[in-house]
């Protein structure tokens, strides 16, 4: 257990008016005073490459009535992008929009030829828009651009060396963007383009010509903020920016209706709803459609206008969600039981598993599992037609897509084809490549950390004084949100005495606890934890507010507790 190291010069400099805690807790994460801010002016402006030929083609398409196709992902990033594009493009008049996201089982990821051919055929677009994906797809953007359909890629993935023939490509990190964030979700990425739209159409005097109000673009900005959350992209300024915003239009149930039915479904409090609902909620329901079906029955939540048709979309996912968690069970017990039986060890660098019975749709939250019980990268791979399909979930110190570039290039044809981020990726191989690949990725990952596993550890903000452990400092932790990757919640430490403990849920070990020197006691709660032998304990905690039948009192959330 580390305890981060405070910025003292930062800590002295923030103003009398905030709060102690809070100081502590900025000062810890490196954040400036100026950096508090969650005003929506203070949003980046957009400085994307190849910017002004997007709007200019939107621009035309639009005025043409143009057909225009969105071409999305199956998770919740693509789907809350999916549901920007359309919502947008239809605020502003367009009135030919539609989507088509790739079916993970038929298709594949991304706009690949089979799906370029699929929207000719039974959509007959004239300009395609990928959202969340398209970075990589050189050969469905040139299909595309063979069949006289003009395409915009907006993607936020790590670009290739060789990028695609699209018209135009808005991406944070194309080499050579001076965006100054490179932390957009695909869906952030989808807001800014049709937010420089909005501007350049007004610049143009199109919506007085036509007699269209101006659209308010902030209608958008919970669907920027689940999938900003969703997708666990850094939380930096602008993003917290964002996700707050979105947050704050949910709250006050200016939103999707799909998302309120979700909420609604789910019986989580609206008024109080934080970043961690959305991604343990919202998000996981949304994204079972893409895992064991449709992506499209997610898309088709969000852009509900109606309550009664968003109920029932949310109870088609609710339905998936059940389903998704029944097969992740299994394939998680069954994964551990495979990794537990090769007897582990220290000199473990990464795991690599298949089994054909495994759904492909699973295999990266399996992975994800794996990777924090284990903590090193892991690798998990499902049979898809005559290929392997897997998904990796890193450590801080493994960037997962340069090491794939790595083992592709030092092994060539072993890899069919892969894409991802520091800290995932999914990548397709031949079944009988498999243990070459897993010995390849092994040993590329034991060469770059020098043969030194990195010894993960949680990290704190201290210990808190039993007078600093109150209702009021929980609240005021809640207000500093949204927390999340990069900008992580805070977790304090101390040693206790466990004064009761009992099993709630089955699973679930509720307890009251005294801290070791002061006579408070404290309710706290772990999530799957056993009853302790021990009475002394070490417990790593956050300051919770438990909020029940309108009352409000201070729950430690524990993380970890240990004799």
């Amino acid at each position: 257990m580390l305890t981060r190291e405070l910025d003292n010069e930062l800590f002295e400099s923030y103003s009398d008016d905030i709060p102690l805690i809070l100081k502590r807790v900025y000062a810890a994460r490196s954040v400036s005073e100026s950096q508090l801010s969650m005003a929506l002016p203070g949003l980046l402006k957009p400085s994307f490459d190849q910017l002004n030929i997007a709007l200019d083609l939107l621009e035309k398409c639009i005025l043409e009535d143009r057909r225009i196709l969105i071409v999305g992902d199956f998770d919740a990033d693509g789907a809350t992008a999916s549901a920007v594009a359309i919502k947008a493009l239809r605020l502003m008049g367009a009135k030919h929009v539609d989507f088509l996201v790739p079916n993970r089982f038929k298709h594949g990821y991304g706009l690949s030829p089979e799906i370029v051919q699929e929207a000719k055929t039974d959509k007959g677009p004239n300009l395609i828009i990928t959202v969340d994906n398209g970075i990589s797809s050189n050969e469905g953007a040139a299909l595309a651009r063979s069949l006289a359909i003009d395409v915009i890629i907006t993607d936020h993935h790590l670009p290739p060396k060789v990028l695609p023939e699209a018209n135009s490509i808005i991406n944070p990190n194309l080499r050579g963007c001076d965006f100054p964030s490179k932390n957009l979700a695909g869906v952030g990425v989808c807001f800014y383009l049709f937010s420089a739209l909005k501007t350049h159409l007004v610049a143009k005097g199109y919506f007085e010509a036509h007699n269209i109000q101006i659209p308010d673009l902030r209608e958008l900005l919970d669907l920027v903020a689940l999938g900003t959350v969703a997708d666990v992209v850094k939380l930096d300024q602008n993003n917290r920016i964002l996700v707050n915003e979105g947050i704050k239009r949910i709250r006050q149930k200016h939103c999707s209706k799909g998302i309120l039915a979700i909420l609604e479904l789910t019986k989580r409090p609206i008024e109080t709803l934080q970043a961690s609902d959305l991604g343990f909620t919202v998000a996981p329901r949304i994204n079972a459609a893409g895992r064991l079906s449709d992506i499209s029955q997610g898309i088709r939540c969000l852009l509900s206008e109606d309550m009664n048709d968003a109920r029932r979309y949310a109870q088609t996912l609710e339905e998936f969600n059940i389903k998704r968690r029944e097969e992740q069970t299994r394939m998680q017990d069954e994964a551990l039981a495979i990794v537990e039986g090769q007897t582990i060890d220290e000199s473990q660098f990464a795991i690599v598993l298949y089994d054909e019975t495994w759904h492909e749709g699973i295999v990266g939250i399996v992975a994800g599992k794996l990777k924090e019980t284990y903590q090193c990268p892991c690798a998990v791979f499902a049979k898809s037609g005559s290929v392997l399909k897997g998904s990796i979930r890193s450590i801080p110190d493994v960037h997962i897509k340069d090491l794939l570039d790595l083992v592709d290039r030092d092994n060539p044809g072993l890899i069919d084809k892969f894409g991802g981020h520091a800290m995932a990726a999914g990548l397709a191989l031949s079944s009988e490549n498999f243990e070459s690949f897993s010995e390849a990725f092994s040993e590329a990952i034991k060469k770059h950390l020098e043969g030194k596993k990195p010894i993960i550890e949680l990290m704190t903000d201290g210990e808190l004084e039993a007078s600093e452990i109150t209702l009021k400092n929980a609240e005021l932790l809640r207000s500093a949100s949204p927390w999340g990757q990069g900008f992580e919640e805070p977790i304090f430490y101390g040693d206790f005495e466990l004064i009761d403990q009992k099993i709630v849920g089955e699973k679930h070990l509720k307890c009251s606890l005294k801290l070791v020197g002061a006579s408070s006691i404290f309710e706290g709660i772990a999530f799957f934890q056993g009853k302790l032998e021990t009475k002394q304990v070490k417990v790593a905690y956050k300051l919770n507010v438990n909020s029940f039948r309108g009352n409000e009192s201070l729950q430690l959330m524990i993380e970890s507790i240990a004799n």
